[in-house]
């Protein structure tokens, strides 16, 4: 696998910082299984979160397939062409469709929204408030500015624990710098795929959750190989 060419692939911006996101993580943490709760009330939800990961990867994966490797499923494109092919067969027509799943859930119900305008940025760790001090006047747009608007499910009107989740989902998901974060872990976890979100772009073969995850892949795909070498020696030995 071609690694991602700087001069071929649209990069970002370095001058923008990249800030983990907690939100994030925790939405991975309930789709993943991995955080206590009622886990059990959000099963068809995480579900339909997880089909939206697999396209969101998809989606990764096909566009930069065709913009480094000029290869759109299987198909061959003539390299002049693979930055119109990116961006009108699959960048126009693909991204709103990712979403669907997500979408139509929330078509699906009925609920009413709460509305509110802050003054605390959608990322702040502290409330503004927080920081203020009796003597020392603070900056004038911590008085003076609004900094968001913010309309989440109202769960006395409708807006049950499922819609809550499906709704943060796609909020967290917006705040992302980069779709390719998203990566679903090649390790061995079961049934049950376990998703990731990685700090480079880089495309690689695998990805992995963690370095014990890692190991552990490597150290199992290493004992196949000596079962699968024995057995093969010992079919030299018998001829």
């Amino acid at each position: 696998m071609k690694r991602t060419p700087k001069a071929t692939f649209p990069q970002r911006s370095y001058r923008r910082v990249r800030v983990e996101s907690e939100s994030f993580n925790l939405v991975l943490a309930k789709v993943n299984g991995t955080i206590r709760g009622d886990l059990e009330a959000l099963r068809i939800e995480r579900a339909e979160v997880r089909k939206v990961f697999d396209r969101i990867i998809s989606y990764c994966d096909r566009l930069e397939s065709v913009l480094i490797d000029s290869v759109d499923q299987g198909q061959k494109i003539p390299r002049r062409e693979r930055i119109r092919w990116a961006l009108v067969n699959i960048a126009h027509r693909e991204f709103s469709r990712m979403f669907d799943p997500l979408i139509d859930s929330l078509k699906a119900e009925s609920f009413g929204v709460a509305v509110m305008v802050l003054r605390d940025k959608a990322d702040a760790t502290e409330r503004i408030v927080d920081s203020w001090k009796a003597s020392v006047v603070p900056p004038a747009d911590q008085l003076f500015k609004a900094r968001r608007l913010l309309i989440i499910p109202d769960p006395l009107n409708g807006g049950h624990i499922g819609v809550q989740f499906l709704w943060d989902v796609l909020h967290r998901i917006i705040e992302l710098d980069d779709l390719r974060r998203i990566r679903r872990c090649s390790g061995f976890h079961g049934d049950q795929p376990i998703y990731l979100l990685r700090i480079k772009i880089q495309r690689q073969e695998r990805y992995f959750c963690s370095d014990q995850c890692r190991s552990r892949y490597n150290y199992n795909k290493e004992g196949q190989g000596e079962k699968q070498h024995g057995r093969q020696h010992s079919r030299k030995a018998k001829r």
